[in-house]
C-alpha cells in the first residue's frame, strides 16, 4: 500500500500508531488499510473520550486539583497510568515500540475510557455541584497527564486536544 494513501484517507497518526503497535522485533509488518483501521479506532476514541469531557466543562468551576480529596477511582486510575509510564518508559529502553503501543492502548481505551470515564458518569449526574466540579477537575487532571502519554504516538490529535484543556 502507498503510505500516502494511508495518510489522505486515516491520517499520518493513524499510520504512526498502527506501525509502532504492530512492530514486533524481528518480523515484517504486513500492512493493508484494514490494518491501519487499529490506529484509526484508536485516535478516534482518544477523540471521543477528550470531546465528551471537554463537553462537560460547561458550567463548571475547575478546582486546585491538589486540594481535593481524591475518591478510590481517581487513586486507581493513577496507578494505572503510572504503571503505564513505566511499562512505556522499560519498552522504550529496550526499542519495543509494539510493547509501547499495546500499553498505551490498553491504558486508554480500557482504564480511562472503559472504567475511568464511566465511573466518573456518577459523580458529573450527581446533584451535589462540589461533586460535578471535583469529578471534571480530576477528569480535565488525568486527560491531560494521558495526552503527555500518548503524544509520541499520536502527536496532531494529542496536540489538538490538549490546546483546548483549561489552563493548557
Amino acid at each position: 500500500i502507498d503510505p500516502l494513501d494511508v495518510v489522505d484517507q486515516f491520517g499520518s497518526d493513524a499510520m504512526k500508531f498502527t506501525l509502532a503497535y504492530l512492530s514486533a522485533q524481528g518480523q515484517d509488518i504486513l500492512m493493508d488499510m484494514d490494518t491501519i483501521k487499529i490506529g484509526s479506532k484508536f485516535c478516534n476514541k482518544v477523540w471521543n473520550a477528550s470531546r465528551y469531557i471537554l463537553m462537560n466543562l460547561e458550567g463548571r468551576n475547575l478546582l486546585d486539583k491538589n486540594k481535593i480529596e481524591q475518591k478510590a477511582i481517581d487513586q486507581w486510575i493513577y496507578h494505572r497510568l503510572n504503571e503505564t509510564v513505566k511499562i512505556v518508559q522499560t519498552a522504550m529502553e529496550a526499542y519495543r515500540f509494539d510493547d509501547m503501543g499495546h500499553a498505551v492502548y490498553e491504558y486508554f481505551w480500557n482504564d480511562f475510557c472503559d472504567w475511568y470515564v464511566e465511573a466518573s458518569k456518577l459523580y458529573l449526574y450527581d446533584k451535589d455541584e462540589n461533586e460535578k466540579d471535583r469529578a471534571v477537575t480530576m477528569l480535565i487532571a488525568v486527560l491531560g497527564e494521558s495526552l503527555k502519554l500518548l503524544h509520541p504516538f499520536i502527536p496532531f490529535v494529542t496536540e489538538e486536544i490538549y490546546q483546548k484543556l483549561p489552563g493548557a
